[in-house]
């Protein structure tokens, strides 16, 4: 896994039982990589690879969290007369909307790929006891192949581009 290493070198790393994590958060982007390995009697090496990534200008506005934020409400196309009119209907809606997009799934024999919208919830940056939902994408890989996995890994922002581009 040296060769995974030293390509996600600034990413923080973490390894527990048969799975590695990276992990990178930035003022503009998250992303996490886990690849689980699994290795049968046999001594073949199955790899598993799920990657999250969403950049965080696109969050699911929710008014708890901009009023806890302090954010300018007056300058959001969601206040009007003084209140937020942001319902949690339309928050639902726009989930549903996202998580329903087109999904991609290419399968060579040796290795799959699939590639689906989720939204990914994490914990306040800040330290404020609430949640941030991001509309974001995932990736998936199942391959015996490291040298596939990572291609994958070093192909996921042109894999999620072309994802984007067919939604």
């Amino acid at each position: 896994m040296k060769e995974i290493d030293d390509r996600l070198g600034n990413y923080e790393r973490e390894e527990r039982d048969n799975t590695i994590s990276y992990e990178y958060n930035d003022a503009y982007e998250h992303e996490r990589i886990e690849i689980e390995r699994e290795t049968n009697k046999y001594g073949v090496t199955q790899y598993k690879l799920r990657i999250e990534y969403y950049h965080r200008d696109n969050e699911i506005t929710n008014p708890i969290v901009c009023g806890q934020h302090c954010y300018d409400c007056e300058g959001c196309t969601y206040y009007h007369n003084g209140e937020c009119t942001r319902s949690e209907s339309d928050i639902r809606s726009e989930i549903n909307d996202w998580k329903n997009g087109k999904r991609i799934r290419v399968d060579s024999g040796l290795c799959k790929i699939t590639i689906y919208n989720q939204v990914i919830e994490e914990d306040c940056y800040l330290n404020i006891p609430h949640t941030h939902l991001f509309k974001g994408t995932m990736i998936e890989a199942e391959t015996y192949d490291l040298k596939q996995l990572i291609s994958v890994i070093e192909l996921r922002d042109i894999l999620r581009g072309i994802h984007l581009t067919i939604q």
